[in-house]
């Protein structure tokens, strides 16, 4: 029971998911320090085609909004 014990602590310890919020200026001031794991971009008059770009560059998030 104590090996199935440290494997669960070791778990924690893994990289846990993390959050990307992506939008217009309206977001541009959300403040990541008082989010878990969370990034923000702010594309300011960004189109589709734009969005789509930053899309393909960023591949290391498990949550998009």
């Amino acid at each position: 029971q104590q090996n199935w014990q440290m494997f669960r602590a070791s778990d924690k310890s893994a990289a846990e998911p993390k959050t990307l919020v992506l939008g217009s200026s309206i977001i541009r001031d959300l403040d990541e320090t008082k989010m878990n794991n969370t990034s923000v971009i702010s594309i300011p008059g960004g189109q589709i085609e734009d969005i789509d770009a930053k899309l393909e560059r960023l591949s290391n998030y498990d949550k998009l909004f």
